[in-house]
């Protein structure tokens, strides 16, 4: 048995064990869409071992890596996620990586490929062995003061000032995670060091609160389940 790994009294083991159902985007029917954004986990220590324990459980996990971190670039380990049987997706923050560049001006009213910028980092992936056919946006703090999103570059997400957009498909991906959501559906996260159910928080954090009310949601809803591998102890 792996090692476990534990949020705020939340043990992962139990969290997995509270869901009879963890699917994909394309299921159907009440179930648990599993997504991780890596984002600062540094050298994925923390989601390789929630991979593995993923994967003695016989659970497929969605796995989002964020360019510009110290893993980046090293593909057999990121793909050591993907030989687990998950999926490996690309976590954009294309804008704020262009607004650092070039400017929020500039940015905001068009003048950048980030199309270009795009394509580059999935052939960086590709490149190096993942079958990346998903994405999901970051949050980055930017994103408040400068009021867009990462995924505001998909055609179907809500635009933003001139930034363009582009269709996903071009790309050779199937789905923004934000995008995939379902009618009715349910997302919860440990975003920022807190367990929040969109759109606000879920709790204090005690955890037989928490453990109620994600299993109430479970069973009622589609719920996707965004867990940041780097909260986790």
């Amino acid at each position: 048995m792996k090692k476990n790994l534990e949020f705020k009294g939340v043990n992962y083991r139990d969290l997995l064990g509270w869901f009879d159902t963890i699917g994909g985007y394309e299921d159907t029917g009440r179930r648990v869409i599993l997504r991780h954004d890596t984002d600062s986990d540094s050298m994925l220590k923390k989601s390789l071992q929630m991979a593995s324990i993923e994967a003695e459980m016989g659970i497929k996990a969605f796995y989002y890596v964020l360019h510009g971190r110290d893993y980046w670039g090293n593909w057999p380990l990121v793909k050591k996620l993907q030989d687990m049987g998950h999926s490996v997706g690309f976590h954009n923050q294309v804008v704020t990586v262009a607004i650092k560049k070039y400017g929020a001006d500039r940015v905001l009213s068009g003048k950048i490929d980030l199309g270009g910028m795009v394509a580059d980092l999935l052939d960086e992936m590709r490149n190096g062995g993942i079958e990346v056919i998903d994405t999901s946006g970051h949050g980055h703090p930017d994103c408040y003061k400068h009021h867009y999103r990462n995924h505001c570059i998909w055609i179907g997400m809500k635009s933003v000032a001139d930034i363009p957009q582009y269709k996903l498909s071009d790309f050779g991906l199937r789905y923004d995670a934000m995008m995939a959501r379902f009618k009715g559906e349910k997302y919860i996260s440990d975003s920022g060091n807190r367990w929040c159910m969109s759109p606000g928080m879920l709790t204090k954090g005690e955890p037989g609160i928490v453990s109620k009310v994600i299993k109430q949601v479970a069973k009622n809803y589609v719920l996707q389940l965004n867990i940041h591998p780097q909260w986790w102890n």
